[in-house]
């Protein structure tokens, strides 16, 4: 009976120690703002991302004047949206990021996009940056949109022009990285570059700089284990052997197709860049399937319905499999999948030869690997 008694405080005790560390794990924030330019009812939106889920806190004003209040476990980059209530007739929409931190922030100004936003350090930090980048990403964009415009012979100047913008916001992302080092802004611009590392060698170096605080998060740790993946699916290596279910549940192994050239291509029914690539993949399919050439799908769905339906009406006859686990499909976490459209264009001795080829890009490298 003692001993009953000594393991029931023991386990109230480590209750208690558990609780107390996931209140102090989370960390409460309010937002009160007043943007007096507003002279109709608008809905106000917050959202943010918090371990793949999207939080969306809403409000409705008249006046101008709102608050939100919740918890977040550490500084997190969120995007605050102001849309006219009736949108009948058109409407412009008003939208900012900034840092939420724990505490108050508050927001004031005749309206969103010029206001002024006191928050915690974090958002002193991001406005620093911003006061930098924010000039070049307004002409990355122009060219970015002047490069889809203009007639072809004038593309390779604008790409020259797009180029060295994107250059000198490399230099203004690493100069502001190594003055702060410590920073959860520093640590979300590795994590955007982490959807799809396509230089090892630069998002190491971008990932070095951070402190050691920061490398020893969670997020941290997982952008260290997604280089070495990338490494170890980099051009010139192996690839890895899988097996999954095809839509009548029988097993699909990448072994099984050894001897061919293989596009292992991810993708999900509800992903709206993957939908832009179905012409190209569809034309070359249908010029090297005859050519020891096969595409094996990988969705990242988790309903079979929607997946079914998505394999039905784009009428794809080559390869399909999915494990119905969404991002956590166990082909896309053995190959570091965080983002789709991906794939990896494989050899017929397995290795493989070429990533993420996008639009004629994939035509245009079988017909240098394929002989006639």
């Amino acid at each position: 009976m003692k001993h009953q008694r000594q393991l029931k405080k023991i386990v109230l005790l480590f209750s208690f120690l558990f609780a107390f560390i996931i209140a102090h794990a989370q960390q409460k924030y309010t937002v009160s703002g007043n943007i007096s330019g507003i002279t109709q009812p608008v809905m106000i939106h917050l959202e943010y991302r918090v371990n793949r889920e999207n939080i969306d806190d809403s409000v409705t004003t008249k006046d101008g004047k709102f608050d939100f209040s919740g918890t977040i476990s550490r500084p997190t980059k969120v995007v605050m949206i102001i849309l006219p209530v009736d949108r009948s007739k058109g409407y412009h929409a008003d939208i900012r990021k900034f840092y939420l931190s724990s505490g108050a922030t508050a927001i004031s100004g005749d309206s969103l996009k010029t206001a002024i936003i006191h928050g915690g350090a974090t958002q002193d930090e991001y406005m620093q940056l911003t006061s930098k980048s924010a000039p070049l990403q307004d002409s990355i964009d122009l060219y970015t949109w002047k490069r889809m415009t203009v007639a072809k012979d004038k593309k390779p100047a604008l790409q020259a022009k797009f180029n060295l913008y994107m250059l000198k916001m490399e230099e203004v992302v690493m100069d502001f990285m190594v003055d702060n080092n410590n920073s959860y802004v520093s640590l979300d611009l590795v994590g955007e570059k982490s959807y799809v590392i396509t230089d090892p060698d630069k998002f190491e170096g971008l990932y070095n700089i951070l402190s050691p605080d920061l490398k020893n998060t969670d997020e941290g740790k997982k952008y260290a284990e997604l280089l070495s993946l990338t490494r170890k699916l980099a051009i010139g290596q192996p690839a890895l052997d899988f097996t999954e279910n095809d839509p009548d549940g029988k097993p699909v192994s990448l072994a099984s197709l050894k001897g061919k050239y293989i596009l292992v291509d991810f993708w999900a029914s509800w992903c709206g860049p993957c939908r832009m690539e179905y012409p190209f993949l569809k034309k070359a399919y249908q010029l090297f399937k005859d050519k020891n050439f096969v595409i094996v799908s990988v969705s990242l769905d988790d309903k079979k319905p929607n997946w079914i339906k998505a394999i039905k009406d784009n009428e794809f006859p080559w390869l399909q499999v999915c494990d119905l686990k969404g991002f956590n499909n166990a082909v896309a976490v053995a190959y570091g999948i965080t983002a789709i459209p991906q794939s990896f264009l494989i050899d017929p001795n397995g290795i493989i030869i070429a990533k993420n080829l996008r639009n004629n890009n994939l035509i245009e490298e079988l017909n240098k690997v394929i002989k006639p």
